[in-house]
Parts: structure tokens; C-alpha cells; sequence
């Protein structure tokens, strides 16, 4: 599989990826060398991220990493440059202690992590805009983009703890705090923001067409990521 992810050609794995697992007369993975097993799982999780099977990337490349030997810190780093952006976009941000064992990663994923962190769309965007073409050679950049909404998100969170915790919310409120980070969206623009998010489950309540507001819920209005099946 390595030599077709060389050639550019991840999709002739496939062939690979069916006859290790449906021919009866080869051995199970689990009963090869550890090293092997990282290998095949790093590349499963690979395919399963180009795809974008997120829920199952991140667990095969979780895996991966955990069973990846300490000394094989570049193995280490290749595993988490695919696996960080994953984190992102369930808001499960990586520690500075871990990034600042892989000076690379740091660079390239420490802007977004402090900007979710904050919610600061505005440093989100313009990060996103200096790491594109580094962002795209590594294949990454659709996932990194992606994970803008939970930047939003935190943006979102602090303008309504800003008001107070209300749990009607106009939906100026928010268009205001995104203008605030030079982001220029009409009502409706953020509206869809809005529903997008209640439809995954990121915040609890409805919108309001017709009054223009946002009805949370009275508690809990912004459940814990974590607490979010993938």
C-alpha cells in the first residue's frame, strides 16, 4: 500500500485492503509483527481519511499511533500530522506538551489550536490562508477547513455567555460577534451557521425565523464535544 500512496494512487489499495482480509488462507493481521500491524492500520486509517470517514480514520490512526514505538518519533509525526486535524474537528484540541515535541506540527497546527481555543475566527481564516499550499501538499487542508466551524462554535459560546447566558439569543448577536472577527454574513448566513450546528448536535435549542432569534437550551446549551457521538 505504501507504493501506491508513493504513486499518488491510493485507490488501487483497495486490492490490496480485500484480499489480506477476505482470503481464508492468509493469517489475521493481529497475528502479525506489531510493526506490521501499525503499518496496515496507519494505512487503513489513511484510506478511511481520504474518504471521509472521519470516525473511523481517527480510530485507526489512534491506533496507530498508541502502538507506535516511542524511538519512531518521524512515524510518530506522520501518524499525528493526519490524526491533529481529526481532534479539530471534534474540538479535542492536542496539548502544548505534545506539540512541542514535534516543532513541525507546532508550526503548522498551533495557530488553529489557539484560535478554537479562543474563537478567534479572524486568526482562524488568516492561518488558514498562510498554510494552504503546505496545508494541500499534505493532504490535510479540507479537514483543517473543515474544523473552522468548531472555532465558530467557541466564537458563539463566549457572545452568548456574553449575554449573559440568556437562552434567547437574536440572531444579530452572533452576526455582530463574527463582524467583530471582520467576518461580514447577513442573518440568514448565520442562521444556516446555526442550524448546521443544532442538526450535529453542537448546540442545544431552535431558531426562531420569524423572530430572528435562537432558542437554547436552558441547560447545558453547549454540550461537551466529547459527549458528541462522532
Amino acid at each position: 500500500m505504501k507504493c501506491y500512496f508513493r504513486v499518488g494512487k491510493p485507490n488501487l489499495c483497495k486490492n490490496v485492503v480485500r484480499a489480506v482480509t477476505s482470503d481464508p488462507k492468509t493469517p489475521p493481521v493481529e497475528q502479525a509483527p506489531i510493526g506490521d500491524q501499525v503499518t496496515w492500520r496507519f494505512y487503513i486509517g489513511m484510506l478511511a481519511f481520504l474518504a471521509g470517514e472521519d470516525a473511523r480514520a481517527a480510530t485507526e490512526l489512534e491506533w496507530a499511533f498508541l502502538h507506535c514505538p516511542a524511538s519512531s518519533k518521524r512515524n510518530q509525526e506522520l501518524i499525528l500530522t493526519f490524526l491533529i486535524p481529526l481532534h479539530l474537528l471534534r474540538g479535542s484540541l492536542p496539548s502544548a506538551k505534545l506539540l512541542a515535541r514535534f516543532p513541525r506540527l507546532q508550526e503548522t497546527y498551533g495557530p488553529f489550536v489557539d484560535a478554537i481555543r479562543t474563537g478567534s475566527v479572524q486568526a482562524y481564516d488568516e492561518a488558514l490562508e498562510r498554510a494552504q499550499p503546505r496545508l494541500v501538499s499534505m493532504n490535510t487542508y479540507l479537514a483543517v477547513e473543515r474544523a473552522r466551524e468548531i472555532c465558530l462554535r467557541t466564537l458563539f459560546r463566549r457572545a452568548w455567555a456574553a449575554s449573559d447566558r440568556n437562552s434567547r439569543i437574536p440572531i444579530s448577536t452572533f452576526r455582530k460577534a463574527l463582524e467583530l472577527q471582520r467576518v461580514e454574513v447577513d442573518n440568514d448566513e448565520v442562521e444556516c451557521m446555526v442550524a448546521n450546528m443544532i442538526f450535529r448536535g453542537f448546540i442545544r435549542g431552535y431558531i426562531s425565523h420569524e423572530r430572528q432569534t435562537i432558542v437554547l437550551a436552558k441547560t447545558n446549551a453547549f454540550p461537551a464535544l466529547s459527549s458528541i457521538p462522532r
